[in-house]
């Protein structure tokens, strides 16, 4: 009887959705894709979460933080040129950035076995000559001019908001 319960009250809600549209069809996947076209060569960050990341790197972008099976050893090598971190970024990872203003360096912080935050200055030499161009936030960012960045798309209601830096196309 449970079961024909279940059945009955169940019976119409499929569980399992098909295809990846609600994903490719988002405002922020269109715009985000829009810009990687027009500059497929240049690298991203998202500040502020890992789920950016991820919907960045989707789109088929290069972006920094996200998740990370395999760390980018020599480029994160660059970020911490003395090994201090390590033992932090050597590691399959979820990776926040996060913006570190003042001391201008970068700090790991690691939150859990497999999570992880980049305290990472957006105007870092190393940064622009390693081709991160577009930074995207999870709303305005009020700096972005201090760092020579633009706003160039934004989502309904500013939800995210994607900059670049001025040197690029």
């Amino acid at each position: 009887m449970f079961a024909l319960l279940l059945i009955w009250s169940n019976g119409l809600i499929n569980p399992i959705m098909r295809g990846l549209g609600p994903l490719t069809e988002s405002a922020a996947f269109q715009e985000i894709d829009k810009i990687r076209t027009a500059d497929p060569g240049a690298k991203w960050i998202a500040y502020g979460d890992y789920v950016t990341g991820q919907l960045i790197k989707a789109t088929g972008a290069t972006v920094l933080n996200g998740t990370k099976f395999v760390p980018d050893l020599p480029f994160l090598r660059q970020l911490d040129p003395h090994g201090a971190y390590e033992t932090i970024y050597n590691r399959y990872g979820w990776i926040i950035c996060a913006v570190q203003v003042f001391p201008e360096e970068v700090r790991f912080s690691l939150l859990q076995p497999d999570f992880y935050t980049i305290y990472l200055p957006p105007g870092l030499p190393v940064l622009r000559s390693a081709n991160y161009r577009y930074y995207v936030f999870r709303g305005v960012w009020r700096d972005a001019s201090l760092y020579d960045f633009s706003l160039v798309a934004t989502t309904p209601s500013n939800s995210l908001c994607v900059y670049r830096r001025g040197d690029g196309p």
